[in-house]
Protein backbone atom coordinates (compact mmCIF):
# COMPACT_ATOMS: atom_id res chain seq x y z
CA UNK A 1 0.00 0.00 0.00
CA UNK A 2 1.35 3.61 -1.00
CA UNK A 3 2.00 5.89 2.14
CA UNK A 4 -1.13 8.19 2.76
CA UNK A 5 -0.86 11.59 0.83
CA UNK A 6 -1.03 13.74 4.35
CA UNK A 7 -0.89 17.28 2.00
CA UNK A 8 -2.19 18.10 -0.85
CA UNK A 9 -1.06 21.80 -0.34
CA UNK A 10 1.06 23.65 2.12
CA UNK A 11 -0.56 26.13 3.59
CA UNK A 12 1.19 26.96 7.19
CA UNK A 13 3.78 25.69 8.90
CA UNK A 14 4.20 27.13 12.34
CA UNK A 15 7.08 26.50 14.91
CA UNK A 16 5.86 27.60 18.16
CA UNK A 17 8.47 27.60 20.75
CA UNK A 18 10.96 25.59 19.73
CA UNK A 19 13.64 24.46 22.11
CA UNK A 20 16.24 21.66 21.57
CA UNK A 21 18.78 21.41 24.72
CA UNK A 22 22.36 19.35 24.77
CA UNK A 23 23.34 19.00 28.47
CA UNK A 24 23.53 22.22 28.96
CA UNK A 25 23.76 24.26 25.74
CA UNK A 26 21.05 25.05 23.47
CA UNK A 27 20.92 23.97 19.91
CA UNK A 28 17.65 25.83 19.34
CA UNK A 29 15.97 27.98 21.87
CA UNK A 30 12.20 29.28 21.74
CA UNK A 31 12.31 29.85 18.07
CA UNK A 32 9.14 30.62 16.55
CA UNK A 33 8.36 31.30 13.05
CA UNK A 34 5.50 30.92 10.13
CA UNK A 35 6.32 29.36 6.73
CA UNK A 36 3.91 30.85 4.64
CA UNK A 37 2.51 28.54 1.70
CA UNK A 38 4.55 28.47 -1.50
CA UNK A 39 7.58 30.06 -0.25
CA UNK A 40 11.16 29.49 -0.07
CA UNK A 41 12.26 30.80 2.75
CA UNK A 42 16.45 30.47 4.25
CA UNK A 43 17.79 29.69 7.36
CA UNK A 44 21.08 31.59 7.26
CA UNK A 45 23.48 31.17 10.54
CA UNK A 46 26.78 30.53 11.59
CA UNK A 47 27.90 26.96 12.66
CA UNK A 48 25.80 26.02 15.52
CA UNK A 49 23.32 28.62 15.16
CA UNK A 50 20.49 25.43 15.01
CA UNK A 51 19.78 25.83 11.45
CA UNK A 52 19.95 22.25 10.69
CA UNK A 53 18.82 21.08 14.06
CA UNK A 54 15.51 23.22 13.11
CA UNK A 55 15.36 21.21 9.68
CA UNK A 56 15.45 17.69 11.79
CA UNK A 57 13.16 18.94 14.37
CA UNK A 58 10.17 19.23 11.17
CA UNK A 59 11.72 16.19 9.51
CA UNK A 60 10.85 14.43 13.43
CA UNK A 61 14.82 13.42 12.89
CA UNK A 62 15.18 15.01 16.67
CA UNK A 63 12.19 15.26 18.89
CA UNK A 64 12.61 19.20 20.50
CA UNK A 65 12.32 19.58 24.21
CA UNK A 66 9.78 22.08 23.97
CA UNK A 67 7.45 23.71 22.00
CA UNK A 68 5.35 22.33 18.62
CA UNK A 69 5.84 21.95 15.20
CA UNK A 70 2.17 22.19 13.26
CA UNK A 71 1.64 21.84 9.15
CA UNK A 72 -1.98 22.89 8.33
CA UNK A 73 -2.58 22.99 11.84
CA UNK A 74 -1.54 19.65 12.50
CA UNK A 75 0.70 18.71 15.10
CA UNK A 76 3.32 16.76 13.87
CA UNK A 77 3.75 14.87 16.67
CA UNK A 78 0.79 12.98 16.33
CA UNK A 79 1.96 11.44 12.93
CA UNK A 80 3.95 8.05 12.27
CA UNK A 81 7.29 9.50 12.07
CA UNK A 82 8.33 7.20 8.55
CA UNK A 83 5.15 8.47 6.96
CA UNK A 84 5.53 12.05 7.71
CA UNK A 85 8.96 11.56 6.15
CA UNK A 86 7.96 9.86 2.84
CA UNK A 87 5.55 13.41 2.39
CA UNK A 88 9.13 15.46 2.96
CA UNK A 89 11.28 15.58 0.52
CA UNK A 90 14.99 16.11 2.02
CA UNK A 91 17.72 17.33 -0.15
CA UNK A 92 21.46 17.87 1.98
CA UNK A 93 25.01 18.45 1.10
CA UNK A 94 26.41 14.64 1.19
CA UNK A 95 23.82 13.63 -1.50
CA UNK A 96 23.78 10.30 0.09
CA UNK A 97 23.14 8.14 -3.24
CA UNK A 98 23.87 4.81 -3.15
CA UNK A 99 27.03 4.17 -5.36
CA UNK A 100 25.97 0.33 -5.93
CA UNK A 101 22.63 1.57 -7.24
CA UNK A 102 21.97 3.19 -11.01
CA UNK A 103 20.58 6.31 -10.80
CA UNK A 104 17.10 4.90 -11.92
CA UNK A 105 17.37 2.91 -8.28
CA UNK A 106 18.38 6.09 -6.64
CA UNK A 107 15.04 7.88 -7.44
CA UNK A 108 13.23 4.87 -7.69
CA UNK A 109 13.82 3.35 -4.30
CA UNK A 110 11.24 4.80 -1.74
CA UNK A 111 8.46 4.47 -4.94
CA UNK A 112 9.57 0.93 -4.51
CA UNK A 113 9.95 0.46 -1.39
CA UNK A 114 5.74 1.67 -1.57
CA UNK A 115 5.10 -1.07 -3.69
CA UNK A 116 5.00 0.89 -7.10
CA UNK A 117 5.04 -1.20 -10.58
CA UNK A 118 8.71 -1.01 -12.48
CA UNK A 119 6.56 0.63 -15.41
CA UNK A 120 5.54 3.60 -12.59
CA UNK A 121 8.56 3.88 -11.23
CA UNK A 122 10.51 4.21 -14.60
CA UNK A 123 8.05 6.89 -16.15
CA UNK A 124 8.40 8.80 -12.68
CA UNK A 125 11.74 8.86 -13.05
CA UNK A 126 12.02 9.82 -16.46
CA UNK A 127 9.84 12.88 -15.23
CA UNK A 128 12.31 13.68 -12.36
CA UNK A 129 15.46 13.58 -14.61
CA UNK A 130 13.99 15.67 -17.11
CA UNK A 131 13.21 17.90 -14.51
CA UNK A 132 16.33 18.32 -13.23
CA UNK A 133 17.97 18.83 -16.78
CA UNK A 134 19.52 15.01 -17.10
CA UNK A 135 18.10 13.44 -20.43
CA UNK A 136 16.98 9.83 -18.88
CA UNK A 137 18.33 8.15 -21.81
CA UNK A 138 21.24 8.96 -21.21
CA UNK A 139 21.68 9.08 -17.53
CA UNK A 140 19.05 6.81 -16.11
CA UNK A 141 21.29 3.52 -15.95
CA UNK A 142 24.74 4.92 -15.10
CA UNK A 143 25.58 5.06 -11.60
CA UNK A 144 26.92 7.99 -8.93
CA UNK A 145 31.15 7.59 -9.78
CA UNK A 146 30.17 8.40 -13.60
CA UNK A 147 28.47 11.55 -13.01
CA UNK A 148 30.38 14.90 -11.65
CA UNK A 149 29.49 16.52 -8.55
CA UNK A 150 26.48 18.99 -9.98
CA UNK A 151 25.29 16.09 -11.66
CA UNK A 152 24.37 13.97 -8.66
CA UNK A 153 23.43 17.00 -6.97
CA UNK A 154 20.45 17.37 -9.60
CA UNK A 155 20.18 13.52 -9.09
CA UNK A 156 19.33 14.14 -5.34
CA UNK A 157 17.03 16.55 -5.72
CA UNK A 158 15.12 14.91 -8.50
CA UNK A 159 15.44 11.58 -5.48
CA UNK A 160 13.98 14.34 -2.99
CA UNK A 161 10.87 14.82 -5.24
CA UNK A 162 9.87 11.23 -5.93
CA UNK A 163 7.08 11.35 -4.44
CA UNK A 164 5.38 14.33 -5.21
CA UNK A 165 5.90 16.04 -1.46
CA UNK A 166 4.93 19.77 -0.81
CA UNK A 167 7.69 20.73 1.34
CA UNK A 168 10.98 19.82 0.59
CA UNK A 169 13.47 20.32 3.60
CA UNK A 170 17.39 21.41 1.65
CA UNK A 171 20.48 21.47 4.19
CA UNK A 172 23.21 22.81 2.64
CA UNK A 173 22.55 21.30 -0.82
CA UNK A 174 25.11 23.00 -2.96
CA UNK A 175 27.57 23.82 -0.62
CA UNK A 176 30.15 21.39 -1.39
CA UNK A 177 30.23 23.06 -5.30
CA UNK A 178 32.55 24.68 -6.95
CA UNK A 179 31.39 28.53 -7.06
CA UNK A 180 30.40 28.49 -10.56
CA UNK A 181 28.81 25.43 -10.95
CA UNK A 182 26.82 26.94 -7.67
CA UNK A 183 26.21 29.74 -9.74
CA UNK A 184 24.60 27.53 -12.77
CA UNK A 185 22.35 25.05 -10.49
CA UNK A 186 21.04 28.19 -8.26
CA UNK A 187 19.84 29.41 -11.72
CA UNK A 188 18.36 26.19 -12.53
CA UNK A 189 16.85 25.58 -9.39
CA UNK A 190 14.82 29.11 -9.63
CA UNK A 191 14.12 28.26 -12.40
CA UNK A 192 12.34 24.80 -11.25
CA UNK A 193 11.23 26.35 -8.32
CA UNK A 194 8.60 28.17 -10.57
CA UNK A 195 7.64 25.02 -12.12
CA UNK A 196 7.24 22.43 -9.32
CA UNK A 197 5.53 25.52 -6.71
CA UNK A 198 6.51 23.70 -3.44
CA UNK A 199 7.04 25.42 0.05
CA UNK A 200 10.87 25.20 0.76
CA UNK A 201 12.63 25.80 3.75
CA UNK A 202 16.81 26.16 3.07
CA UNK A 203 19.60 25.97 5.18
CA UNK A 204 22.95 27.93 3.90
CA UNK A 205 25.77 29.51 5.50
CA UNK A 206 26.14 32.05 2.70
CA UNK A 207 24.58 35.21 2.47
CA UNK A 208 24.61 35.70 -1.45
CA UNK A 209 22.74 32.35 -2.07
CA UNK A 210 20.21 33.60 0.40
CA UNK A 211 19.75 37.06 -1.57
CA UNK A 212 19.61 35.11 -4.76
CA UNK A 213 17.44 32.26 -3.51
CA UNK A 214 15.01 33.12 -0.78
CA UNK A 215 11.73 34.73 -0.55
CA UNK A 216 12.30 35.65 2.76
CA UNK A 217 15.15 35.11 5.08
CA UNK A 218 15.38 33.84 8.83
CA UNK A 219 18.46 35.08 10.66
CA UNK A 220 19.91 32.79 13.24
CA UNK A 221 22.67 33.44 15.99
CA UNK A 222 23.57 31.57 18.94
CA UNK A 223 20.64 29.11 19.27
CA UNK A 224 18.15 32.40 18.79
CA UNK A 225 16.19 33.30 15.83
CA UNK A 226 17.62 37.23 15.24
CA UNK A 227 15.28 38.21 12.16
CA UNK A 228 12.89 37.35 9.77
CA UNK A 229 12.04 39.09 6.66
CA UNK A 230 12.93 39.88 3.06
CA UNK A 231 16.43 40.89 1.68
CA UNK A 232 15.77 44.40 1.02
CA UNK A 233 14.19 44.61 4.76
CA UNK A 234 17.22 42.85 6.33
CA UNK A 235 19.30 45.12 3.95
CA UNK A 236 17.56 48.31 5.09
CA UNK A 237 16.56 47.46 8.33
CA UNK A 238 18.62 45.15 10.21
CA UNK A 239 17.64 44.81 13.87
CA UNK A 240 20.93 44.62 15.15
CA UNK A 241 24.57 44.73 14.73
CA UNK A 242 24.72 41.25 13.77
CA UNK A 243 22.37 41.15 11.00
CA UNK A 244 23.65 44.52 9.63
CA UNK A 245 27.24 42.84 9.75
CA UNK A 246 25.99 39.41 7.80
CA UNK A 247 24.04 41.21 5.04
CA UNK A 248 27.04 43.77 5.22
CA UNK A 249 24.03 46.77 5.20
CA UNK A 250 26.43 49.39 6.00
CA UNK A 251 28.96 49.12 3.12
CA UNK A 252 27.19 46.59 0.46
CA UNK A 253 26.32 49.24 -1.73
CA UNK A 254 28.45 52.23 -0.50
CA UNK A 255 31.06 52.27 -3.76
CA UNK A 256 29.37 50.40 -6.04
CA UNK A 257 30.10 53.17 -8.72
CA UNK A 258 33.44 53.49 -8.42
CA UNK A 259 33.98 49.65 -8.72
CA UNK A 260 35.62 48.04 -11.54
CA UNK A 261 34.92 44.40 -12.75
CA UNK A 262 38.29 43.66 -11.62
CA UNK A 263 37.42 44.29 -8.06
CA UNK A 264 34.43 41.28 -7.76
CA UNK A 265 35.05 39.10 -10.91
CA UNK A 266 36.24 35.67 -10.28
CA UNK A 267 40.27 35.18 -11.77
CA UNK A 268 39.87 31.82 -13.65
CA UNK A 269 41.58 28.73 -12.40
CA UNK A 270 43.61 26.67 -14.56
CA UNK A 271 40.98 23.76 -15.16
CA UNK A 272 38.64 25.91 -16.45
CA UNK A 273 40.74 26.73 -19.46
CA UNK A 274 40.94 24.20 -22.16
CA UNK A 275 42.29 24.43 -25.63
CA UNK A 276 40.39 23.76 -28.76
CA UNK A 277 42.28 20.53 -30.03
CA UNK A 278 40.55 18.78 -27.02
CA UNK A 279 37.90 16.23 -27.91
CA UNK A 280 34.39 16.67 -26.56
CA UNK A 281 34.91 13.33 -25.44
CA UNK A 282 38.28 14.54 -23.44
CA UNK A 283 35.72 17.65 -22.49
CA UNK A 284 33.43 15.23 -20.66
CA UNK A 285 36.08 13.11 -18.83
CA UNK A 286 37.74 16.88 -17.59
CA UNK A 287 34.08 18.12 -16.27
CA UNK A 288 33.69 14.56 -14.54
CA UNK A 289 37.29 15.23 -12.64
CA UNK A 290 37.04 18.41 -12.02
CA UNK A 291 33.21 18.69 -10.98
CA UNK A 292 32.60 21.71 -13.25
CA UNK A 293 30.08 22.15 -16.20
CA UNK A 294 31.90 25.38 -17.77
CA UNK A 295 35.01 25.42 -19.90
CA UNK A 296 36.61 28.56 -21.50
CA UNK A 297 38.07 27.61 -25.41
CA UNK A 298 41.55 29.05 -25.97
CA UNK A 299 43.30 28.65 -29.69
CA UNK A 300 46.95 29.87 -29.71
CA UNK A 301 45.88 30.80 -25.48
CA UNK A 302 43.60 33.41 -26.71
CA UNK A 303 39.52 33.60 -25.73
CA UNK A 304 37.82 31.55 -28.50
CA UNK A 305 33.87 30.86 -26.85
CA UNK A 306 33.22 28.73 -24.15
CA UNK A 307 31.58 25.52 -23.44
CA UNK A 308 28.95 23.13 -21.12
CA UNK A 309 28.65 20.44 -20.43
CA UNK A 310 24.39 20.71 -20.87
CA UNK A 311 25.21 21.04 -24.78
CA UNK A 312 27.28 17.76 -24.65
CA UNK A 313 24.59 15.83 -23.49
CA UNK A 314 23.30 14.70 -26.65
CA UNK A 315 26.68 15.03 -28.32
CA UNK A 316 27.33 10.93 -28.84
CA UNK A 317 29.31 11.28 -32.29
CA UNK A 318 33.23 11.05 -31.50
CA UNK A 319 34.42 12.85 -34.54
CA UNK A 320 31.94 15.89 -33.68
CA UNK A 321 34.09 18.90 -33.46
CA UNK A 322 34.57 21.48 -30.61
CA UNK A 323 34.03 24.31 -32.25
CA UNK A 324 31.04 23.20 -33.66
CA UNK A 325 29.35 23.42 -30.00
CA UNK A 326 31.44 26.85 -28.30
CA UNK A 327 29.06 29.94 -27.59
CA UNK A 328 29.96 33.62 -27.00
CA UNK A 329 29.10 34.35 -24.01
CA UNK A 330 29.01 38.50 -22.60
CA UNK A 331 32.71 39.50 -23.04
CA UNK A 332 33.64 42.60 -20.40
CA UNK A 333 37.24 44.18 -19.50
CA UNK A 334 38.62 44.09 -16.43
CA UNK A 335 38.60 47.88 -16.60
CA UNK A 336 34.85 48.60 -17.04
CA UNK A 337 32.51 50.11 -14.57
CA UNK A 338 31.10 46.79 -12.61
CA UNK A 339 27.57 48.85 -11.99
CA UNK A 340 27.51 48.91 -16.02
CA UNK A 341 28.41 45.46 -16.74
CA UNK A 342 25.89 43.97 -13.70
CA UNK A 343 23.18 46.20 -15.61
CA UNK A 344 23.77 44.63 -19.25
CA UNK A 345 23.96 41.19 -17.59
CA UNK A 346 20.36 41.67 -16.16
CA UNK A 347 19.12 42.77 -19.52
CA UNK A 348 20.57 40.46 -20.75
CA UNK A 349 19.35 37.52 -18.04
CA UNK A 350 23.00 36.14 -17.73
CA UNK A 351 24.55 34.99 -14.58
CA UNK A 352 28.22 34.71 -15.82
CA UNK A 353 30.39 36.62 -18.00
CA UNK A 354 34.07 36.33 -19.29
CA UNK A 355 36.65 38.77 -18.59
CA UNK A 356 38.89 39.82 -21.38
CA UNK A 357 42.74 41.17 -21.17
CA UNK A 358 44.47 41.88 -24.98
CA UNK A 359 41.79 38.53 -25.61
CA UNK A 360 42.91 36.76 -22.96
CA UNK A 361 40.63 35.49 -20.21
CA UNK A 362 41.23 36.39 -16.71
CA UNK A 363 38.15 36.10 -14.69
CA UNK A 364 34.21 35.48 -14.52
CA UNK A 365 31.77 37.62 -13.15
CA UNK A 366 29.05 36.30 -11.66
CA UNK A 367 25.99 38.64 -11.21
CA UNK A 368 24.16 38.67 -7.73
CA UNK A 369 20.85 39.16 -7.76
CA UNK A 370 20.72 41.49 -5.19
CA UNK A 371 23.17 43.91 -6.71
CA UNK A 372 21.07 44.10 -9.84
CA UNK A 373 17.72 44.94 -8.25
CA UNK A 374 19.51 47.98 -6.45
CA UNK A 375 21.26 49.28 -9.21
Amino acid sequence: MSTERLFTTINTIELKGLSKKYDTTYAVKDLSLTVNGGELLILIGGSGSGKTTTLKMINRIITPDTGSIHINNIDISTIDEVILRRNIGYVIQQIGLFPHLSIRDNIGLIPRLENWTKHLIDERVKILLQMVDLPSDIYMHRYPQELSGGQQQRVGLARALAMDPRLLLMDEPFGALDPILRRQLHEEFINLKKEINRTIIFVTHDINEAFKLGDRIAVMHESRLQQIGTPQELLLNPVNDMVSDLVDAKYKFKHLDTLNVKDIMTPIHQHYLLPQSTTIQQIKHHFTKHTIELAIITKNQEFNGIITLKNLHHIADKQSKVEDQIETPLIFSPTDSIASALQKMKIQKQSIAVVLKENKPVGLLLSDEILLNLI
